[in-house]
């Protein structure tokens, strides 16, 4: 018994030091870099008025279309289930934003592949997450646009922020509870 006791005293006053905090390994660090700071909806056209007034014009004509226009807008205006969407559907911001209000970063990242949707994540970079040949096959439906993306955000192995880690609606008043019976 005393040999056990013994045995026990050195074992835990042998304890090795820890290691500085630099050296010690963080799953934050992992998984920040990998968190969604927001998505960016960029149209393949200008947002001055001339810009609207060619891209009219070229639709009208016959000469081209945009897939993310087509997508957040009806006929006059931005479609209410694209509003919804982008207010309450992943947590994180959803900008939309024509090609010439684009900042350097994502110019630089995207390198005209327009129109698209990317992530811009916490650590600043940005990832393409759809091209206009996937916002095509959406055809203008808001909840299969939604469903694009958030396939390529699983395929990305991108995350949300914390606050929305379980995947409810920020607002308890939309959040469905199902029945235990």
């Amino acid at each position: 018994m005393r040999r056990a006791l013994n045995k026990l005293r050195v074992s835990h006053t042998n304890t090795t030091k820890p290691e500085p905090p630099s050296q010690v390994p963080t799953m934050t660090a992992s998984i920040g870099s990998r968190e969604i700071g927001e998505l960016v909806m960029v149209y393949d056209a200008d947002g001055s008025l001339s810009g609207e007034l060619i891209y009219i014009t070229k639709k009208l004509l016959g000469f081209g279309h945009c897939a993310a226009c087509t997508i957040s807008h009806g006929t006059r205006k931005e479609k209410p289930e694209f509003t919804a969407l982008k207010q309450k559907g992943w947590g994180v911001p959803l900008r939309n934003i024509h090609r010439d209000e684009m900042d350097e970063s994502l110019d630089s990242a995207l390198r005209g592949q327009l129109p698209c949707i990317a992530a811009r994540l916490v650590s600043g970079e940005v990832l393409l997450l759809l091209g206009h040949e996937q916002l095509d096959k959406c055809s203008g439906d808001v909840p299969t646009f939604r469903a694009a993306v958030d396939s390529a955000l699983e395929e990305q192995n991108l995350i949300m922020p914390p606050s929305n880690a379980c995947g409810l609606p920020s607002d308890d008043t939309d959040a469905v509870v199902p029945e235990h019976r």
